[in-house]
């Protein structure tokens, strides 16, 4: 099943970070995990693509970054928040009992109270097969999709990039009864999803010293054929735990499924 683990922090010290800390994260994950139990760190972090874990990056709560000069200013005091996603039933149970035990986090200059951690799970046969026609999803942090032969990424939302990315991580951990036939549903997917609206930004980070640009912001598909809706909805679900694009370890392509009834204030909120 996959499972995902939100952190509530309160910075305990001042610091300047870089507004985009998914290596940050991404680090601390790993050196913890490594510490901890070293048969875990090689079978969570040695293995071949796709890797079986996401991240969320360090973000405050409730309000906006406060940026100056590049940096994001945090203050004693603030409160903050993080995830690590994980996508394979076998190692959950040891992830969660290391999890529970962590009280102080440290990112570069900033060190960090373990207020509360919110454990989030579901058996891959429950995530929900049903959604509607009128698909919304946010993604919140920059999106890449890689093309084999292309020298620069795929900046877009097209839902058979989506698709096939997700498709391709979702086969790689499910059981075998629930692997989607990944031509099948990206044929599908030509012929059946628009792209009804959006609302994009480009935003550039850097990881490990190298610029990468991706997409942010809102987009509307709008299915036109429900014959494969059970298994995209899976999909859009699971995207929740597993980002999605390139760099989604480092807490990129982080995406959010948006009902209706949150749709017309979240435009609100996009248009400010």
């Amino acid at each position: 099943m996959p499972l995902r683990i939100d952190f509530f922090l309160t910075a305990e010290t001042d610091s300047a970070l870089p507004p985009f800390t998914g290596e940050y994260v991404r680090e601390w994950f790993i050196q913890l995990i490594k510490h901890a139990d070293l048969r875990l760190f090689t079978n969570l972090f040695f293995i071949s693509n796709p890797r079986p874990y996401a991240i969320r990056p360090l973000r405050p709560l409730r309000e906006k970054m406060r940026i100056i000069n590049g940096h994001w200013i945090i203050w004693e005091g603030d409160k903050l928040s993080f995830s690590i996603s994980v996508l394979r039933d076998d190692v959950n149970d040891n992830i969660i009992e290391i999890m529970r035990n962590v009280q102080l986090i440290n990112f570069d200059t900033l060190d960090c109270r373990v207020d509360n951690i919110k454990i989030i799970s579901i058996k891959y046969e429950r995530i929900p097969s049903e959604i509607s026609r009128r698909i919304y999803l946010i993604f919140r942090t920059p999106t890449l999709f890689n093309i084999r032969g292309r020298v620069f990424p795929f900046l877009y939302p097209d839902p058979i990039r989506v698709i096939s990315n997700l498709s391709r991580i979702w086969n790689s951990f499910v059981p075998p009864y629930l692997r989607i036939n990944r031509e099948y549903i990206i044929n599908w997917a030509s012929r059946s999803i628009s792209v009804k609206s959006y609302k994009l930004m480009t935003r550039e980070v850097k990881i490990k010293g190298v610029k990468l640009t991706g997409f942010k912001g809102r987009v509307e598909w709008l299915v036109l054929n429900e014959e494969m809706m059970n298994d995209l909805a899976r999909l859009i679900y699971f995207a929740e735990f597993s980002n999605v694009g390139e760099k989604r370890t480092y807490g990129l392509g982080v995406l959010s499924v948006v009902h209706w009834s949150n749709f017309n204030r979240l435009i609100s909120l996009f248009e400010i």
